[in-house]
């Protein structure tokens, strides 16, 4: 558990953009920072290290990721796969999969540089391979989840940019 605050519901309300539908989950934050400062923080294992405890990312084509975490009940979780696309500095794919799963979900995350901020988008797609009884329960916990991490994110992003 991290010592750090919790970002605000104002905070949330700020970063991230609930684009879902369907089966797809569909964020997108706008932190004020330029695009290669953010692409550090999603790629860089000291970055990655503030905004998402826990994750490690092997940060190049056909690299590696792993989370492993605790669930409320003490249940011990694993989510893994590996890097299917990365274009440096704009774009990378997950293969996604968590370790109770038989099904590989994709992570789609690209950033778009704008005047006064950078735009990242994550889809989360692959959910009709879910088993049809989880599917909602399963997307929801993704958008709540990704929805923390990517809070997280944008406020590391406009900090660590501030402090610089």
């Amino acid at each position: 558990m991290s010592d750090r605050a919790e970002p605000s519901a104002t905070t949330l309300a700020h970063c991230v953009d609930d684009l879902s539908y369907d089966n797809f989950v569909r964020l997108q934050i706008d932190p004020r920072v330029p695009m290669g400062h953010l692409w550090d923080c999603v790629t860089n294992q000291s970055h990655l290290n503030d905004w998402w405890p826990g994750f490690v990312l092997e940060a190049r084509p056909e690299g590696r990721f792993e989370e492993i975490w605790t669930e409320a009940d003490g249940t011990r979780k694993r989510t893994g796969g590996h890097l299917h696309v990365f274009d440096p500095d704009w774009r990378l794919m997950l293969i996604w999969r968590d370790g109770d799963w038989d099904f590989d979900t994709h992570v789609n995350v690209e950033l778009q540089e704008k005047p006064e901020f950078t735009s990242l988008h994550l889809v989360h797609t692959g959910w009709e391979s879910a088993p049809e009884d989880d599917r909602r329960r399963l997307i929801d916990d993704h958008i709540a989840g990704w929805s923390r991490h990517l809070t997280n994110l944008c406020v590391h992003a406009e900090r660590s940019l501030d402090a610089a």
